[in-house]
This record gives structure tokens, C-alpha cells and sequence, in this order.
């Protein structure tokens, strides 16, 4: 029997079977760099639920989504390191990051310049999906499919695009005490919210739609990557 290799997003059909993935030999370098801490401070094997996600992340790619996906020949995850580090060395000390600084940046790199995918365009798109694997937030120019795109744009900075995505703290103007009559047990979880009140849990990759209720559809959006983030958070 022949051994195929399977799209990922295709359950097999009868008489071929599926070459498990293995994780990159770079996914180290790349959560090294998106952490900020030194390789051999990271445990692959603690990642493996952002590792699923950034392999999904391109493999979608690779399948035709778009916009990004017509780089898909020059971009590399070498350029996205090394636009996440293009960003944290703009950005150390409080600096505004703003994208047309951004790419005036890449284009001293050797691997952005010379070549075609130094049009601004491109490297707005390679800068978007840079950002979704880094920042874990759904960041795209003009394409929406499991989540909502969040734009970029030229006038704005990296840091006020991030913070308009998260609602502020609000003060309850009335606090009542039956507000606090009912505690939930800490083995609360996601089936004992759909047996009592009919939710359904969501999976999100954007994290920007953590605790998002449809009300109509009566589903809550959670984002699962926590021990990703718990590493940005240390940064």
C-alpha cells in the first residue's frame, strides 16, 4: 500500500493513511523570539496547542487563503521573526510603531530588499500575517473566515491598533449583594455551562474575541492558547 501525504484538513480517504507532522525544527527560534527569551529557555512540548495553531496558520496558506497566500514562495518564517524583532526594537523605550516606518525598516534587511516583495502591498501582507502569529490577533487586510479582520492601517500605531480591541475596565454604578450570593466551584467548566444555561463554547484563535457572547446563537467565544499567552504577558 502507498503512504501519502495528506492535506491536513482532509480526513483520509480508504487506502491511504497520514504521515504525522512533526513539530519545526525552527519552533524554537520563532517562540524564542515572539517570547523574547533565550532558546534554550524554551520548552517546545509546553506549546504544543500554539504549535497546532501556527502550523494551521500556514497551512491555510498554503491551501490559497487569502490575501497573504500569494507569497507564499517568498515568505518564510525568517521574515516573520524577523518582523516581530523589526517591531520590538522600534518599540523599546515606548516608541510609536507605525507601518510606514515599519517597512521603510525591512527594506535594509537583505531579505526583503531587493526583491518584488518589497512593494509596499507585500509587505503590508507579510507584516499582517507576522502579527497574527505573534500577537494572536486576527489581523488582516480585507479577509474574514473564522473570525473578525482587524485592519492596519498607515496612520495608526501598532500600539493604539491593539488597544482599541479590548474593551476598558467599566465600574458598576450600583453593586448589589446578590451579585455575590452565587459562587461558582472551581470545577466549573465549559460543560456545566452548556447543561445549565444551553450555551455552546467556541474556539477562538483571536484573542481579541475571548468571552464574546452571541446571545442569539447562545455561543461564548473562548480563546484557548493560555500558556502562549502567559509567555507574552512575561515579556
Amino acid at each position: 500500500m502507498a503512504t501519502k501525504v495528506l492535506r491536513t484538513d482532509k480526513a483520509p480517504r480508504t487506502g491511504e493513511t497520514t504521515i504525522p507532522q512533526s513539530a519545526p525544527a525552527n519552533m524554537r527560534s520563532v517562540l524564542a523570539t515572539f517570547l523574547n527569551v533565550p532558546e534554550e529557555d524554551i520548552d517546545v512540548q509546553s506549546f504544543e496547542s500554539y504549535r497546532k495553531y501556527y502550523d494551521k496558520t500556514w497551512a491555510a496558506l498554503n491551501e490559497g487563503e487569502p490575501p497573504e497566500s500569494d507569497l507564499m514562495d517568498a515568505v518564510s518564517d525568517d521574515h516573520v521573526r524577523a518582523i516581530v524583532g523589526e517591531i520590538v526594537s522600534i518599540a523599546v523605550g515606548g516608541s510609536a510603531c507605525h507601518r510606514p516606518a515599519l517597512r521603510r525598516a525591512l527594506l535594509h534587511n537583505s531579505l526583503f530588499n531587493p526583491s518584488p516583495e518589497g512593494k509596499p502591498e507585500s509587505l503590508n501582507r507579510m507584516i499582517d500575517l507576522a502579527l497574527r502569529l505573534w500577537l494572536v490577533l486576527y489581523i488582516r487586510d480585507g479577509f474574514a473566515h473564522a473570525a473578525k479582520s482587524i485592519r492596519w492601517d498607515d496612520t495608526t500605531s501598532l500600539q493604539e491598533l491593539i488597544d482599541g480591541q479590548f474593551c476598558k475596565p467599566r465600574l458598576l454604578s450600583v453593586l448589589s449583594e446578590k451579585m455575590f450570593d452565587i459562587a461558582l466551584p472551581d470545577h466549573f467548566n465549559a460543560l456545566n455551562l452548556r447543561q445549565y444555561s444551553g450555551i455552546k463554547v467556541k474556539l477562538t484563535s483571536s484573542l481579541n474575541e475571548h468571552l464574546e457572547l452571541d446571545r442569539e446563537r447562545s455561543k461564548l467565544k473562548i480563546f484557548p492558547l493560555k500558556y502562549y499567552l502567559y509567555g507574552l504577558r512575561k515579556r
